[in-house]
């Protein structure tokens, strides 16, 4: 099953980069962040915290387990203000979770990616990728 491919080349990921970028149909990921977060850009109601982070650990599969209390966790946190100063420091804030065996977990990619989806020009994504 010899299968013989193109070469990747510059202009072959820019031809397949324009064909994404003009596909109307599509809805990425990003897409559905980008409209939640700009529609619920507060974090005062427990609600409107749960559903961004069920969004997002779903679409960015962040195995965060414990959603309510992560999302409790922002919510008590009230980090509205320091969302909008873009403090760095917010991420490592938000990252840390006790779970009901006392363990401590640090969900920092998740944190980094919450704050992010709030101000994109500000909150860099920490990951894997990144990290690699």
């Amino acid at each position: 099953m010899n299968q013989i491919v193109d070469l990747p080349s510059i202009e072959m990921a820019q031809k397949y980069i324009n064909e994404f970028d003009n596909d109307k149909e599509l809805v990425t990921a990003e897409d559905v962040l980008s409209y939640l977060f700009f529609k619920y850009p507060t974090n005062q109601e427990l609600g409107v915290i749960l559903i961004k982070v069920q969004v997002l650990n779903t679409l960015y599969n962040t195995n965060i387990y414990a959603i309510r209390k992560v999302a409790k966790s922002i919510l008590d946190k009230n980090i509205d203000a320091k969302l909008q100063l873009g403090l760095p420091e917010l991420v490592g804030e938000i990252a840390p979770i006790y779970l009901e065996n006392s363990k401590k977990r640090r969900n920092y990619s998740f944190a980094s990616k919450y704050c992010h989806w709030h101000r994109p020009e500000t909150f860099p994504i920490y990951d894997n990728y990144v990290e690699q």
